[in-house]
């Protein structure tokens, strides 16, 4: 059998590693930035889908993210045809896994219908490396398997066989590769730029009130250490302990603080961050 295994009959098979490649998958959505992911296939469908929907699951597990009903999209009909609904969904994903690229072709022709631009609004990988992930716009990012490793493995299967027909069963897997393409938005890095964004509003405005308040009192000492304290307050809170974010924040506070001391102060929290 050729990328097809059922344990109830003990037939020789080559099949590609659905699972470990949709969990490849997955996992670089995860590192993307993407945590709202659904799974878009027929789960009992195929043995293959099966699997890759396993691979699904278990990249989520490890991200601590539950897979629930809603995290699945069919895409098949009582027939076995391709196809799938927006409508199922409760709401927009910030990704799609697809179970081949076949499915993933369809989806972006859905998603494309309702005015839903991929990468910018919806992320979407496939599975096989089909020659539609080539020619799809945007071009899709998917997994691709060994076609011809796997028409090799299977000759030599067939021709064992044939030589030694009381030989023991096997099932052999056959790994691919992650081909990147277009289809898949970094959201961690537009993330990223977001906070520093709101980060250098925020300490902009905590500066300018703490300056004025402390000129209209004339208490110039009291000024450098309430903006230290509350700005540096200010900056965890939005970081989230992200040290990088953390660093440029402060160095952005230095720039805007005259007194020395202050200045001092705040290079030295930088080097214990850092350093």
């Amino acid at each position: 059998m050729l990328d097809a295994f059922d344990a109830r009959y003990h037939r020789d098979s080559v099949i590609s590693d659905g699972y470990y490649g949709m969990y490849t998958m997955v996992d670089y959505l995860l590192q993307m930035g993407h945590r709202d992911i659904v799974f878009v296939g027929s789960v009992n469908a195929t043995s293959s889908i099966t699997d890759r929907y396993y691979g699904y699951c278990r990249a989520m597990r490890e991200a601590s993210v539950t897979v629930t009903e809603d995290r699945i999209l069919p895409d098949r009909d009582a027939e076995g045809k391709v196809t799938v609904s927006l409508e199922r969904l409760s709401k927009l994903p910030t990704a799609f896994a697809c179970n081949c690229d076949v499915t993933a072709y369809v989806l972006l022709n859905a998603l494309k219908e309702n005015g839903i631009r991929v990468p910018e609004d919806v992320s979407v990988v496939g599975f096989d490396d089909y020659i539609l992930a080539d020619l799809a716009v945007p071009s899709l990012t998917t997994y691709a398997i060994d076609v011809d490793h796997m028409a090799k493995v299977s000759a030599q299967q067939l021709i064992r066989r044939i030589q030694k027909p009381e030989a023991e069963v096997r099932r052999i897997v056959v790994s691919g590769k992650l081909v990147i393409r277009e289809s898949v938005q970094n959201i961690q890095e537009t993330l990223h730029k977001v906070r520093l964004t709101v980060l250098h509003a925020i300490c902009l405005q905590i500066f300018r009130h703490i300056a004025q308040k402390s000129v209209e009192k004339s208490d110039y000492a009291s000024y450098a250490q309430a903006l230290f304290s509350v700005s540096l307050g200010t900056i965890l809170l939005i970081c989230q302990s992200d040290r990088e974010d953390f660093s440029v924040g402060l160095i952005f506070l230095a720039k805007k603080i005259g007194n020395p001391e202050s200045r001092y102060r705040i290079a030295q929290q930088i080097r214990r961050n850092v350093c």
